[in-house]
């Protein structure tokens, strides 16, 4: 049973570590490659890396919990 709670946790952390992955492709998009143009697009600029930078914490908060359950 412990095994297959392991596997369980090890998919999961799988999962959220791909998430992150693309989570921080986007990131990358919108901070180095997108180009506003004008204020309105520096402002949707400005809200989409906040967003992104937010998730991109709770997704590796969620990673931490995940792997502390597994060494618990």
């Amino acid at each position: 049973m412990a095994q297959k709670l392991n596997n369980m946790d090890a998919v999961k952390i799988d999962k959220l570590q791909q998430k992150l992955k693309k989570l921080k492709e986007d990131l990358h998009y919108w901070e180095v490659e997108f180009q506003p143009s004008g204020n309105m697009g520096k402002w949707a600029r400005s809200v989409r890396v906040d967003r992104l930078s937010e998730k991109i914490k709770n997704i590796q908060s969620k990673i931490m919990d995940e792997m502390k359950k597994g060494y618990s």
